[in-house]
């Protein structure tokens, strides 16, 4: 009964992997397009207007300060090892 079963999943493997390929691409696709939407969703809404725009300068300086800061700190702690 196990042999059988075995036998016929071996059979069937590559049809599962395709199935799940297919299944995996059409996800990747469909969260990719999500994710594109709610992008130009975001920076249409934040470019209407100046403070908005201005608002993801400020955004953007901070997190590049942050991993600067954070890449000299590990650096420093690496050099002191």
């Amino acid at each position: 009964m196990v042999e059988e079963f075995s036998s016929l999943l071996r059979r069937q493997r590559q049809g599962y992997f395709a199935g799940f390929s297919t299944a995996a691409k059409n996800y990747h696709l469909d969260f990719q397009q999500d994710v594109e939407k709610n992008a130009q969703d975001l920076v249409s809404k934040t470019t209407r207007t100046a403070a908005g725009f201005n608002s993801l300068r400020i955004t953007r300086v901070t997190t590049d300060a942050a991993a600067i800061a954070l890449t000299l700190h590990m650096a420093v702690l690496a050099y002191m090892i």
